[in-house]
Protein backbone atom coordinates (compact mmCIF):
# COMPACT_ATOMS: atom_id res chain seq x y z
CA UNK A 1 0.00 0.00 0.00
CA UNK A 2 3.40 2.24 0.19
CA UNK A 3 4.15 4.66 -3.27
CA UNK A 4 7.53 2.90 -4.18
CA UNK A 5 8.54 5.54 -5.55
CA UNK A 6 8.91 7.42 -2.13
CA UNK A 7 10.22 4.34 -0.16
CA UNK A 8 13.50 3.09 0.49
CA UNK A 9 14.24 -0.95 1.61
CA UNK A 10 17.40 -0.73 3.84
CA UNK A 11 18.15 -3.87 6.42
CA UNK A 12 19.52 -4.04 9.05
CA UNK A 13 23.55 -4.21 9.45
CA UNK A 14 25.81 -5.99 11.93
CA UNK A 15 29.18 -4.68 13.68
CA UNK A 16 30.76 -7.87 13.31
CA UNK A 17 33.41 -6.55 16.01
CA UNK A 18 32.68 -9.13 18.34
CA UNK A 19 32.96 -12.12 16.00
CA UNK A 20 35.94 -10.50 13.60
CA UNK A 21 38.67 -13.23 15.13
CA UNK A 22 35.94 -15.94 15.06
CA UNK A 23 38.08 -18.35 12.49
CA UNK A 24 35.27 -20.14 11.44
CA UNK A 25 36.77 -23.31 10.40
CA UNK A 26 38.62 -23.96 13.31
CA UNK A 27 35.29 -22.54 15.63
CA UNK A 28 32.92 -25.67 13.99
CA UNK A 29 35.57 -28.44 13.91
CA UNK A 30 35.72 -27.72 17.41
CA UNK A 31 32.12 -27.41 18.33
CA UNK A 32 31.61 -30.26 16.15
CA UNK A 33 34.58 -32.54 17.64
CA UNK A 34 32.54 -31.76 21.42
CA UNK A 35 28.99 -32.62 20.34
CA UNK A 36 26.92 -34.43 23.01
CA UNK A 37 23.84 -33.71 23.29
CA UNK A 38 21.64 -32.10 20.39
CA UNK A 39 20.32 -28.49 21.14
CA UNK A 40 17.64 -26.33 20.09
CA UNK A 41 17.08 -22.69 20.78
CA UNK A 42 14.48 -19.98 20.89
CA UNK A 43 14.97 -16.71 22.45
CA UNK A 44 12.55 -14.11 22.64
CA UNK A 45 10.02 -12.38 25.29
CA UNK A 46 6.97 -14.49 25.97
CA UNK A 47 4.20 -12.98 24.18
CA UNK A 48 1.58 -15.36 21.76
CA UNK A 49 3.25 -13.90 18.70
CA UNK A 50 6.09 -15.76 19.55
CA UNK A 51 5.14 -19.15 18.92
CA UNK A 52 6.25 -20.87 22.26
CA UNK A 53 3.18 -23.26 21.70
CA UNK A 54 3.69 -23.71 18.28
CA UNK A 55 7.40 -24.99 19.16
CA UNK A 56 6.09 -26.65 22.00
CA UNK A 57 3.69 -28.75 20.32
CA UNK A 58 6.29 -29.31 17.67
CA UNK A 59 8.47 -31.23 20.44
CA UNK A 60 5.67 -33.18 21.47
CA UNK A 61 5.69 -34.92 17.91
CA UNK A 62 8.83 -35.24 18.12
CA UNK A 63 9.08 -36.95 21.15
CA UNK A 64 6.84 -39.56 20.03
CA UNK A 65 9.83 -40.53 17.46
CA UNK A 66 11.79 -41.00 20.72
CA UNK A 67 14.56 -37.98 19.46
CA UNK A 68 17.11 -37.03 22.21
CA UNK A 69 17.40 -33.35 22.14
CA UNK A 70 17.04 -30.14 24.59
CA UNK A 71 15.15 -27.12 23.91
CA UNK A 72 16.20 -23.98 25.36
CA UNK A 73 13.59 -21.20 26.14
CA UNK A 74 15.83 -18.08 26.57
CA UNK A 75 13.61 -14.90 27.44
CA UNK A 76 14.61 -11.70 29.58
CA UNK A 77 10.95 -12.09 31.24
CA UNK A 78 11.95 -16.25 31.72
CA UNK A 79 9.70 -16.47 34.31
CA UNK A 80 6.75 -15.29 32.67
CA UNK A 81 7.47 -18.14 29.95
CA UNK A 82 8.02 -20.62 32.76
CA UNK A 83 4.46 -19.99 34.17
CA UNK A 84 2.94 -19.14 30.59
CA UNK A 85 4.05 -22.88 29.18
CA UNK A 86 4.06 -24.49 32.84
CA UNK A 87 0.43 -26.20 31.46
CA UNK A 88 1.46 -27.12 28.16
CA UNK A 89 4.84 -28.81 28.57
CA UNK A 90 3.29 -30.78 31.44
CA UNK A 91 -0.23 -32.09 29.98
CA UNK A 92 2.65 -32.97 27.11
CA UNK A 93 5.08 -34.95 28.90
CA UNK A 94 7.86 -32.73 27.38
CA UNK A 95 9.40 -31.43 30.81
CA UNK A 96 12.96 -33.67 30.36
CA UNK A 97 13.04 -31.72 27.10
CA UNK A 98 12.48 -28.03 27.58
CA UNK A 99 15.89 -25.85 30.09
CA UNK A 100 14.79 -22.14 30.74
CA UNK A 101 17.75 -19.62 31.01
CA UNK A 102 17.59 -16.29 31.70
CA UNK A 103 19.16 -13.93 28.40
CA UNK A 104 19.38 -10.44 30.17
CA UNK A 105 21.75 -12.46 32.27
CA UNK A 106 23.81 -15.19 30.32
CA UNK A 107 26.69 -13.57 27.60
CA UNK A 108 25.33 -13.91 24.49
CA UNK A 109 28.16 -15.25 22.51
CA UNK A 110 27.92 -17.91 25.54
CA UNK A 111 24.42 -18.78 24.57
CA UNK A 112 25.59 -18.79 20.89
CA UNK A 113 28.64 -21.60 21.37
CA UNK A 114 25.77 -23.87 23.56
CA UNK A 115 23.04 -24.34 21.02
CA UNK A 116 23.22 -26.44 17.65
CA UNK A 117 20.15 -24.65 15.50
CA UNK A 118 17.96 -21.61 16.50
CA UNK A 119 14.49 -21.67 15.93
CA UNK A 120 12.19 -18.69 14.86
CA UNK A 121 8.54 -20.12 15.47
CA UNK A 122 6.79 -16.59 15.31
CA UNK A 123 3.70 -15.98 13.86
CA UNK A 124 4.61 -12.48 12.65
CA UNK A 125 8.18 -10.55 12.52
CA UNK A 126 9.47 -7.51 11.06
CA UNK A 127 13.40 -8.17 10.32
CA UNK A 128 14.16 -11.33 13.31
CA UNK A 129 17.86 -9.67 14.48
CA UNK A 130 18.46 -13.30 16.25
CA UNK A 131 17.94 -14.84 12.99
CA UNK A 132 20.93 -13.03 11.38
CA UNK A 133 22.82 -12.90 15.28
CA UNK A 134 22.84 -17.10 14.94
CA UNK A 135 23.62 -17.38 11.92
CA UNK A 136 26.72 -14.86 12.23
CA UNK A 137 27.87 -17.58 14.16
CA UNK A 138 27.41 -20.59 12.37
CA UNK A 139 24.09 -21.47 13.66
CA UNK A 140 21.67 -22.75 11.09
CA UNK A 141 18.43 -21.80 11.29
CA UNK A 142 14.76 -23.16 11.00
CA UNK A 143 12.28 -19.90 10.53
CA UNK A 144 8.26 -19.37 10.14
CA UNK A 145 8.07 -17.90 6.77
CA UNK A 146 7.38 -14.29 8.43
CA UNK A 147 8.34 -10.79 8.11
CA UNK A 148 11.85 -11.03 6.43
CA UNK A 149 12.82 -14.17 7.79
CA UNK A 150 12.82 -16.24 4.90
CA UNK A 151 15.10 -13.42 3.04
CA UNK A 152 17.59 -13.70 5.91
CA UNK A 153 17.50 -17.56 6.09
CA UNK A 154 17.98 -17.85 2.25
CA UNK A 155 19.20 -21.33 1.64
CA UNK A 156 21.34 -22.16 4.41
CA UNK A 157 18.57 -23.12 6.60
CA UNK A 158 14.61 -24.17 7.13
CA UNK A 159 11.72 -22.20 6.31
CA UNK A 160 8.04 -23.63 7.48
CA UNK A 161 4.65 -21.86 7.27
CA UNK A 162 3.85 -20.24 10.76
CA UNK A 163 1.45 -21.96 13.23
CA UNK A 164 2.13 -25.55 11.83
CA UNK A 165 3.73 -27.63 14.54
CA UNK A 166 3.80 -31.08 12.57
CA UNK A 167 5.62 -28.98 9.65
CA UNK A 168 7.89 -27.48 12.19
CA UNK A 169 8.66 -30.37 13.77
CA UNK A 170 9.56 -32.34 10.94
CA UNK A 171 12.19 -29.11 9.94
CA UNK A 172 13.84 -29.75 13.55
CA UNK A 173 13.76 -33.57 13.00
CA UNK A 174 15.70 -32.74 9.68
CA UNK A 175 17.90 -30.17 11.29
CA UNK A 176 18.90 -32.83 14.14
CA UNK A 177 19.67 -35.23 11.77
CA UNK A 178 22.58 -33.01 10.47
CA UNK A 179 24.05 -31.91 13.47
CA UNK A 180 27.95 -33.19 13.72
CA UNK A 181 27.83 -34.23 10.15
CA UNK A 182 29.42 -32.72 7.58
CA UNK A 183 26.39 -31.49 5.85
CA UNK A 184 25.63 -29.39 9.24
CA UNK A 185 29.35 -28.16 9.20
CA UNK A 186 28.38 -26.90 5.28
CA UNK A 187 25.59 -25.50 6.14
CA UNK A 188 26.70 -23.82 9.18
CA UNK A 189 29.74 -22.28 7.08
CA UNK A 190 27.51 -21.08 4.29
CA UNK A 191 25.10 -19.12 7.51
CA UNK A 192 27.73 -17.59 8.79
CA UNK A 193 29.25 -16.22 5.62
CA UNK A 194 25.97 -15.62 4.07
CA UNK A 195 25.47 -12.81 6.72
CA UNK A 196 28.55 -11.44 6.98
CA UNK A 197 28.20 -10.76 2.87
CA UNK A 198 25.00 -9.52 2.96
CA UNK A 199 24.48 -7.69 6.61
CA UNK A 200 27.73 -5.50 7.00
CA UNK A 201 26.94 -2.53 8.96
CA UNK A 202 29.08 -0.04 6.53
CA UNK A 203 26.73 -1.03 3.42
CA UNK A 204 23.59 0.02 5.71
CA UNK A 205 25.22 2.90 6.59
CA UNK A 206 25.76 3.88 2.94
CA UNK A 207 22.20 3.35 1.94
CA UNK A 208 21.45 5.36 4.77
CA UNK A 209 23.51 8.40 3.45
CA UNK A 210 22.50 7.08 0.00
CA UNK A 211 18.45 8.05 0.92
CA UNK A 212 19.51 11.00 2.51
CA UNK A 213 21.14 12.57 -0.21
CA UNK A 214 18.76 11.98 -1.97
CA UNK A 215 16.04 13.82 -0.51
CA UNK A 216 18.59 16.74 -0.51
Amino acid sequence: GFCKRKMFLIYNGYDFSNIKNLKIDKYLNKKISKFSQKKIALFGRYEPIKGHETLINAISLLKKENFHFKCFLISPNVSKVKSAVHKSVEKLGIKKYILFRNGSKLKFQKIMREIDILVLASLSEGFPNIVAEAMSYGIPTIVTNVGDAKYIVGNTGWVVQPNKPKKLSLAIKKALNEVGSNKYYVRSKNAHQRIKNKFKINQTISLYNKAWYSII
